[in-house]
Parts: structure tokens; C-alpha cells; sequence
């Protein structure tokens, strides 16, 4: 009798981690009361747990590219320098505080990144379809000049296998 074995493969796992973790690290954040690496060893510490449950729990292909501390097509937006102009940075020039600036909006006060950026709106917000979920609306204009500006996608592909082979050199890990 032939024995079948069954890959598992997730595509996703929630970024917000179980007992809000990714809220509380954001508003601390932006707050003032923590700072820029505080929030990203939060959000890596998140994505480690992540990939242990899932890989505790029997699942063969982890996924990567998953996490967002806002929103994935503002992250995409940013990988790609489609940055509106009223932010004042050009592709590959975009750093937290833009990101966060595109996603909030800004009050003109020092938002905690040690200057101050003036009123600024943030990026328009939709939802997806007829459904609860919302996602910040890209603004593309006429002869705009998109540039990868941006390796998060491969950064998040290559932190697994980075962050096993420092527990663990001979693990084959992900």
C-alpha cells in the first residue's frame, strides 16, 4: 500500500498577534513613549512567533510578505515610490515617519521623529469592495516616476532563514 503524504502551505497569518501586541506597539509609538526600534523589534518578534505557531502546527511552506504595520498597498505604494508630492520625499528617500504620515495624515506638531512635517493629510482611505476591510488608496498622477524604493518584500523573504540560522546553523529552517 502506497503511503500519501500532504504538504501544507498557509498564505497568510495575522499580523496583530494574539493579544494585540501590534496595536499596543503602534500606539506606544506614536505616542512617543517607545521608539522606531522598539515598534520594528515588536513587529519582528510578532512575524518569529508567527512562523513558529504555524510551523508548530504542522505547516510545511511558511508564508513571507505577510506582516504590515499599516497597510499592504501603502507598503506596495512605498516599495514602489509612488509617494505624493505634499510628503516631500522621493523614491527611496520614504522612511517611517512618511509611511505613517501617508497612512495618518500629520498635525504640523513633532510627530516623535524628531521633526516637525506641517499639516499634512493622509492617503485616502477605501474599502475593499462592499466589505469592512479599508486600505489606503495609492495616488498616481501623470508622468509620476515609480522606482523600487523599497526591499521589503525580499527583506521579509530572507528573515526566517536569517533569524534560524542564528539559533541554529545547521537548521535547515524555512
Amino acid at each position: 500500500m502506497k503511503t500519501m503524504t500532504v504538504t501544507v502551505a498557509t498564505l497568510g497569518f495575522p499580523r496583530i498577534g494574539p493579544r494585540r501586541e501590534l496595536k499596543f506597539a503602534l500606539e506606544k509609538f506614536w505616542s512617543g513613549q517607545s521608539s522606531e526600534t522598539d515598534l520594528l523589534e515588536a513587529a519582528a518578534g510578532l512575524r518569529t512567533a508567527a512562523w513558529a505557531r504555524q510551523k508548530s502546527l504542522g505547516a510545511d511552506w511558511l508564508p513571507s510578505n505577510d506582516f504590515s504595520l499599516y497597510d499592504h498597498v501603502l507598503d506596495t505604494s512605498l516599495m514602489l515610490g509612488a509617494i505624493p508630492e505634499r510628503y516631500g520625499k522621493a523614491a527611496g528617500d520614504a522612511d517611517l515617519a512618511t509611511y505613517f504620515a501617508m497612512a495618518r495624515g500629520t498635525t504640523g506638531d513633532d510627530d516623535g521623529c524628531g521633526h516637525a512635517h506641517g499639516s499634512l493629510t493622509a492617503c485616502e482611505m477605501t474599502k475593499w469592495f462592499d466589505t469592512n476591510y479599508h486600505y489606503m488608496v495609492p495616488e498616481l498622477v501623470a508622468g509620476q516616476k515609480l522606482a523600487l524604493s523599497s526591499a521589503k518584500i525580499v527583506d521579509e523573504y530572507r528573515e526566517p532563514r536569517r533569524r534560524a540560522m542564528r539559533r541554529a546553523p545547521s537548521c535547515s529552517g524555512w
